[in-house]
């Protein structure tokens, strides 16, 4: 039988994300409806990329936080960092 488990540091973290993102898109979202300096388009995408951006990284963060119970390479924590360096499994070409 495999254990698995979480690491509640990841799942905090990506807790935090959550909550961070769901903060900001909808407040920058409200903002495009205002008619002071700036156009309105730059604040539409920035509230699509600071939503966009919380959910992927709260879901790779939350990945992350899974612990499978096997071995694996890769490196953790540089995952975290930049997601495309991602565990590969043992035997599985890179």
């Amino acid at each position: 039988m495999v254990h698995t488990g979480d690491d509640p540091a990841f799942v905090a973290l990506s807790i935090v994300i959550a909550v961070f993102a769901s903060c900001a898109a909808p407040d920058l979202g409200a903002r495009v409806r205002r008619r002071d300096a700036g156009p309105r388009w730059v604040r539409g995408a920035g509230a699509a990329v600071a939503m966009g951006g919380g959910i992927w990284s709260m879901h790779f963060t939350g990945m992350l936080a899974f612990e499978t119970g096997t071995s694996g390479s890769g490196e953790r924590y540089g995952t975290a960092i930049f997601p495309a360096n991602h565990r590969m499994p043992d035997g599985c070409p890179a």
